[in-house]
Order: C-alpha cells, then structure tokens, then sequence
C-alpha cells in the first residue's frame, strides 16, 4: 500500500513537471531549456557529420553527442508514457497508455530516437542517410519546450483551415498560369515551354515572387498576362502570413485575458484549465 502511494506520487510529479500547464516551475523550466538545448546540439552534430573533414576529425565526440541526446530522449519518452497515468491515462493503464503514445507529439518523439537504434542493427547500414533524415523531426519536437514555438504549433492548428484555402487558391493559380503561358510561349519556346508540368517550374518561381530567371516569356501576350498573374499572386503569397498574423494576436489575446481573470491557459491547446485542476 505504502509503495503503491509512493509509485502514485512519483508518478503524478513526473509529470507535472514533463506536462506543466500555465506558469512553469524551475524544475520544469530546466527540464524545457535543457532538453531545449539538447535537440539544438544534436541538430548542429548531425549537420557537422555530413562535413568530412569534422567527421574524420571528431566523429568520436559527435557520436558521443548523439548517444547521449537519445540516452536522454529515450528516458524522457518512457517517463511520459509512464507518468501518462497521472494524466490522459489515468484510470486506464493499458489502453491509455496506448492511446497516449499515438498521440501527434508521442509519435514526433518516437521518429526522433528510432533512427538510432535502427542503424545500430546491420539492416539499418543501407537506409543511414535516410535515417540522418529523420532526425529532422527533433524540430518538431523542439515545439513542446518553448512558449513561442508553443504558440506557434496553436496558431497554426487552429488557422489550418484558413491557410488550406489560400494554399488551395494558389495551387489553382499556379496551374492554370502554367497552362496560359504554356499555349502562349510554345510555339516560340518549344524547349523551355516543352510541356505544361515543365511550365509549372516557371508559374511556382514567378508567382512566389522568386524570379530565378531561367525561364521567362519573350511574346508580348506572354510579357503581359505575366506581369497581370504576378500582381495578383502578391496579395495571394502574403495571405498565409496575414493569416497567421491574426492568429498569433488572436492566442495572444486568449492568454493575456486568462492571466487577468487569475486562471491558466493550457499552451498546447489554448483552452482555460478549470480551477479544480490548477
């Protein structure tokens, strides 16, 4: 009975402090930065492996760097799934807990330390540069330890609608400006204008406002209708920001009204936490 109350409150302060909600205390402000600061570590390791030169130099170190960032992801990780009884898997040990690590972010952490261990078995030799890859997931992961990429991960939940819509309307603009310029320039440009899905390289690089100039119109028609379509694209490109611009005011809004009225935000879904769980 005494070890089963113990478990329970080892358990439930584990994941206070993996799961804070609100204002955050020192330990779970240390556990954020350093985890934090590991993820960045082991992304500017991972870079500097592709160098030869540093590679041949210290690939001792490098590897020691990546071994202890799993060492500590993989503790991390099991503490979650563990301590998850104290959370969304209360009640339910088993299935919970299964349901826990199928959530979005279980899954981000998973993808960010298998890699590891899949190289470590000889089948893992022929898919390493693929695995290299994956490790790019630990920016996702970065998401869960600070405010601001907090924030970010919310806006963009929640204007995901939106943003499908603008990205949509450009997708279509894109096309169809790949098929106009296409019936235009041909005739006259039968090698840079050779098929529609090769006039898409030019309508992606023109209407995104990059210009690579590698391909362009030469007809009159074709200067025109160019110049028409990349006035109206501006406005489209700076949709999205303008979309995640409101949502930013929108969350930040959300918060500072919940510091006013005295009750927490919780900064992974926005909702106000109900006093009895403060």
């Amino acid at each position: 009975m005494v070890r089963r109350i113990v478990m329970a409150t080892a358990r439930d302060r584990v994941w206070s402090v993996l799961d804070a909600h609100g204002q955050l205390s020192p330990l779970s402000r240390f556990v954020n930065l350093f985890i934090l600061a590991l993820i960045v570590v082991s992304l500017c390791a991972t870079a500097l492996s592709t160098v030869e030169a540093v590679a041949l130099e210290a690939g001792g170190l490098l590897w020691a760097i990546e071994f202890v960032a799993v060492a500590v992801f993989t503790v991390e990780y099991v503490l979650r799934v563990w301590a998850s009884g104290s959370g969304p898997a209360r009640g339910r040990p088993v299935v919970g807990r299964l349901a826990f690590m199928l959530q979005p972010m279980m899954i981000v952490d998973l993808l960010a330390i298998l890699p590891f261990y899949i190289a470590a078995f000889p089948f893992g030799g022929p898919y390493l540069r693929a695995l290299r890859l994956l490790r790019l997931v630990r920016v996702i992961k970065a998401t869960r330890y600070s405010n601001a990429l907090i924030l970010l991960r919310e806006t963009l939940s929640q204007k995901r609608g939106d943003i499908a819509v603008a990205g949509g309307m450009m997708l279509i603009v894109i096309v169809v400006a790949a098929f106009v310029l296409y019936e235009v320039e041909n005739a006259v440009q039968p090698e840079a204008f050779s098929s529609v899905p090769a006039t898409l390289w030019w309508a992606v690089a023109t209407l995104t406002t990059v210009g690579y100039g590698d391909i362009y119109p030469i007809t009159g028609l074709g200067k025109f209708l160019t110049a028409i379509i990349s006035i109206v694209c501006v406005g489209l490109v700076a949709l999205p920001t303008a979309i995640l611009a409101s949502g930013f005011v929108e969350s930040m809004g959300r918060l500072r009204a919940g510091a006013g009225r005295s009750e927490r935000v919780c900064p992974h879904c926005g909702e106000t936490i109900p006093p009895h769980e403060v």
